[in-house]
């Protein structure tokens, strides 16, 4: 089965051609372009190096969130129009199961984390790869006293972001070469979940929590109370 698989769910665009559970190319870029600008590109580069074209891609995956409300409807949009145009099917992957994937066979527990800003991450936990809560939005001070006293590894752009926090809290952070999405990782979860694959029209991103224009919608319009 060819697979391929993108992350545009944070700062990096990550690009993988699988076939099954054989990782054939990746491309992880973290610059200041913007998905939009490197995502079609970043696709046609690893076709040609894994002399493939798209008719020859039998799954097609994507990470689906949390992350970047931005980051994911490009994403997802992408994977959907392939799709479309092409009559196949797709796998949306949660992000925080893709990041688990990069830590496959850590002893410890795996607790992804992706920055929400303000404080506040999407996060899950993760024993023997295989999630052991919900995911869920939380502040960051939070979860550190929620797991306080276990082995803990941390991945994820939060994880690098407040390394000094969760270090002094007692806690591991994954090394740089592995903590950030990889494609090779969305590849890998979408192929164990082939057989739920999804049309275009039923893939979807998975949001958290509003965005930050829904939430300023619903505080303008909230009713005063009494009324």
């Amino acid at each position: 089965m060819n697979i391929l698989a993108i992350d545009t769910s944070g700062s990096v665009c990550a690009v993988s051609v699988l076939q099954d559970k054989k990782v054939l190319v990746e491309v992880y870029v973290d610059n200041k372009k913007t998905h939009s600008q490197m995502l079609a590109p970043m696709i046609d580069d690893c076709l040609e190096r894994a002399d493939l074209s798209l008719s020859d891609i039998d799954l097609f995956a994507c990470a689906i969130g949390p992350g970047s409300f931005t980051g994911l409807r490009i994403g997802v949009s992408m994977i959907k129009g392939f799709c479309q145009a092409l009559n196949k099917k797709c796998v949306g992957v949660n992000t925080l199961d893709a990041l688990a994937q990069n830590l496959l066979g850590e002893a410890r527990i795996v607790c992804p984390v992706i920055d929400a800003r303000r404080g506040d991450v999407y996060t899950a936990s993760y024993t023997d790869n295989n999630r052991v809560s919900d995911y869920r939005a939380t502040q960051l001070t939070d979860l550190l006293d929620e797991l306080k006293g276990r082995e803990v590894v941390f991945i994820g752009d939060a994880a690098l972001n407040f390394k000094q926090e969760i270090v002094q809290a007692g806690f591991k952070v994954a090394h740089i070469g592995i903590a950030l999405p990889r494609a090779s990782s969305v590849g890998l979860v979408a192929f164990a979940q082939s057989g739920n694959a999804v049309s275009a029209y039923e893939l979807e991103p998975l949001y958290l929590r509003q965005t930050q224009a829904e939430r300023e919608y619903a505080k303008r319009n909230r009713k005063p109370n009494g009324s």
